[in-house]
């Protein structure tokens, strides 16, 4: 799988999707990055692992997430 590069967070993805998005807070015990899906206008709910998958969004993806500037990188199709 090939991810695009970091884009930064004043520039939104054009699809709807998973993305991986940086943490707003420095590195802590978890990774520096989390999943969030985009739904064409803001980022909602996280998750440390990419399983927002085949449709399927838990509840978390019904919050919107606070710091909605974030950068942001996807999967670049071949």
């Amino acid at each position: 799988m090939k991810l695009s590069q970091w884009h930064d967070g004043s520039v939104k993805p054009v699809h709807v999707g998973v993305y991986e998005i940086k943490r707003e807070h420095k590195k802590t015990v978890f990774n520096n990055t989390m999943f969030s899906f985009f739904d064409g206008i803001v980022w909602r709910g996280w998750k440390l692992k990419s399983d927002f998958k085949l449709g399927y969004y838990p509840d978390s993806s019904k919050f919107i997430i606070a710091g909605q500037d974030r950068q942001w990188r996807g999967i670049v199709k071949d």
